[in-house]
């Protein structure tokens, strides 16, 4: 639980599709640390084009730039995910 309290961003591009699969990935790792994801997103570069789209850009860029505000304004708060984590993990953490 190296990232415990700490917020994340899981932020994966793709050709076309394929993208929720590296994203619920990521998702896992990063909550297997301990982190809290306060956002998830995926910028495609063919079907539909959002990567080199510059309107669609600038609006994820103000979504994400909106959930990093409100995470610094009201901090990490745990989950019923992270919870269940710890404490599956407390007796291993104890043990070594």
């Amino acid at each position: 639980m190296r990232l415990a309290g700490k917020g994340s961003m899981v932020l994966t591009t793709t050709m076309s599709n394929g993208h929720e699969t590296g994203i619920n990935y990521l998702y896992k790792v990063l909550t297997s640390f301990g982190s809290k994801v306060i956002a998830k997103y995926n910028a495609s570069t063919q079907y539909p084009d959002q990567l080199f789209n510059e309107q669609w850009m600038t609006a994820t860029t103000e979504i994400l730039s909106s959930a990093i505000l409100d995470t610094l304004e009201k901090g990490i708060t745990s989950d019923n995910n992270l919870e269940l984590l710890f404490k599956s993990l407390k007796p291993l953490m104890i043990y070594y």
